[in-house]
């Protein structure tokens, strides 16, 4: 998912194409690499938070999103000199 994004990313700023806000949102989710990075950190803790959970407590699956959105988004300093028409200040 990760390396997909970045492509993705990487074909468009070449095709100088700006996305939508809503496109923007899910190739930054994806290709900031956060989610990887809960993944990784909840294995190497010893953590499971099981789909059955997700499905009770919409609320757990909400704060993960949010928590992706913030990282993601602020992290964009690199990412406006690497790819300009993947920043939020377009």
């Amino acid at each position: 998912m990760w390396l997909t994004a970045r492509a993705d990313t990487l074909e468009a700023n070449e095709q100088m194409s700006t996305p939508t806000l809503e496109e923007y949102i899910v190739l930054r989710r994806k290709s900031s690499g956060v989610k990887v990075a809960f993944d990784l950190t909840e294995f190497a803790e010893g953590l499971t938070i099981s789909d059955e959970t997700l499905r009770h407590y919409p609320s757990i699956h909400r704060l993960r999103q949010d928590a992706i959105d913030i990282i993601a988004w602020s992290s964009v300093s690199s990412t406006v000199l690497s790819f300009p028409i993947f920043n939020l200040f377009v």
